[in-house]
């Protein structure tokens, strides 16, 4: 086994057959299918079987196609490290995944200020997408709301807040300050699209094992100027408040959801694999100062 045969082998995974790995790869029918041929030799396990007209990859071949990626990217690494320990690695280069836009819009315009050759692609992404990237050395970090266990990701909490609702100041629960779940279920709440791989609503409903009574669903902007009629609630949390609001604060309400320890939490994630380059560790600098963590 060999890199190159890795190399290969991630290029007819992606695409599912031989025949259009080996147009990508600029090499002939043939010669692709006897390398991989050699792999599977190799590994002692078949990687691909046939589906039709395609291929499709094995458990076996997932497994092959994980470890391809760390070992393929440690030795990236390893000349990106040694470029950088010669002085040759001056790329200001950083991609991005994050699970709402919300998460970077008050610090970005800062850092960009800061750091004016930074050149940053933002990328939105749900957060099984952000997971996936950042193992596959496509991504530098991801911003995404809430954390599931990997063993080769590691994480930092940025924030964890509460849930609140966000009512008008005529709204009739606007003075009491709260809310209990009871009421909850009875409050019309805006949303954005159910495609939204990350509504708050969302989030809250499953922690707490009820149906939210969502009377609107779609664009934000809409939502916005539904909530400014009076058509319904919106449920929010510190942090992204403040786009709902268009006039001053003392024209809303924000009223405290009682009956809940559930929590809108935001993590910084990065692989543990990856060697992280000057730009890399000045942008999680950046980001933990700006949190305070």
């Amino acid at each position: 086994m060999n890199l190159l045969q890795l190399e290969y082998f991630q290029e007819v995974a992606k695409v599912s057959s031989i025949t259009q790995a080996a147009k990508v790869l600029d090499i002939s029918q043939s010669a692709l299918s006897i390398m991989m041929n050699k792999l599977e030799a190799e590994i002692g396990y078949p990687l691909f079987e046939k589906q039709g007209r395609n291929i499709v990859i094995t458990p076996y071949g997932k497994t092959v196609l994980h470890y391809s990626y760390i070992l393929l990217h440690e030795m990236e690494d390893i000349q990106r490290e040694f470029r950088e320990l010669r002085g040759e690695e001056n790329e200001w280069k950083l991609t991005l995944g994050v699970t709402d836009s919300n998460y970077y819009g008050d610090w970005i315009l800062n850092l960009m200020n800061d750091y004016p050759d930074l050149q940053l692609n933002v990328l939105q992404m749900s957060r099984e997408e952000i997971y996936e990237n950042l193992l596959l050395g496509k991504l530098d970090f991801g911003i995404s709301n809430g954390m599931e266990y990997y063993e080769q990701l590691d994480s930092q909490l940025l924030f964890s807040q509460p849930y609140q609702l966000l009512v008008l100041k005529d709204h009739p629960m606007a003075k009491k300050g709260s809310i209990t779940m009871e009421e909850m279920v009875q409050e019309p709440v805006l949303s954005l699209p159910p495609s939204h791989k990350n509504r708050l609503i969302d989030n809250l409903s499953a922690a707490m094992h009820f149906r939210p009574n969502i009377v609107f669903e779609g664009n934000a902007d809409i939502m916005e100027q539904m909530f400014h009629v009076g058509i319904g609630s919106i449920l929010t949390c510190a942090h992204n408040r403040g786009q709902w609001m268009r006039g001053p604060r003392e024209d809303y309400a924000l009223l405290d959801i009682v009956g809940t320890s559930a929590r809108y939490e935001m993590y910084l994630v990065w692989s543990k694999n990856r060697y992280r380059t000057r730009c890399a560790r000045m942008f999680q600098d950046y980001v933990f100062d700006y949190y305070h963590v």
